[in-house]
């Protein structure tokens, strides 16, 4: 009868430690979620999660509401770019890192794959490219206050 408690507890306290370890890991991966302005001031983009990954929202350009008129699909050319996904899929890897993402560039019209590394102050380092990694350009996003 001891065996059968001490087993019981003993599997309780290990249930609760992985349960907390992986809350934790959780809420490390969430610390990505917030607004942050692109480098050089020139939008904003609001990151928020669905499912197990993270989507970035432009919600304000320096150019004002305009019309995504670089898109290459004429339908979305229409599209005012404020409230246009242009970071999707994102999904934490470990630590700071976030990876397999695609990254829309409305000053170009052109879509690239994305990875970001979150920083210890909060801001972002998000890096688009073609291919590898390698073949790209890095680019910092100033976390806002809430």
């Amino acid at each position: 009868m001891k065996t059968n408690r001490w087993s019981l507890m003993l599997f309780s306290l290990l249930f609760s430690l992985i349960f907390s370890l992986r809350l934790s890991a959780q809420s490390t991966a969430d610390r990505i979620v917030g607004t942050y302005m692109t480098e050089g001031n020139k939008a904003k983009v609001t990151i928020s999660k669905q499912g197990g990954k993270y989507y970035g929202t432009l919600i304000w350009t320096r150019r004002g509401d305009v019309l995504d008129s670089k898109n290459p699909d004429k339908a979305e050319q229409q599209k005012k770019l404020t409230g246009k996904i242009i970071l999707r899929d994102l999904v934490h890897d470990e630590g700071s890192d976030y990876k397999g993402a695609k990254i829309y560039d409305p000053e170009s019209g052109k879509t690239y794959s994305c990875k970001a590394t979150r920083l210890d102050n909060g801001d972002l380092k998000v890096r688009g490219f073609i291919g590898a990694s390698l073949f790209g350009r890095t680019t910092k996003w100033t976390r806002l206050a809430e």
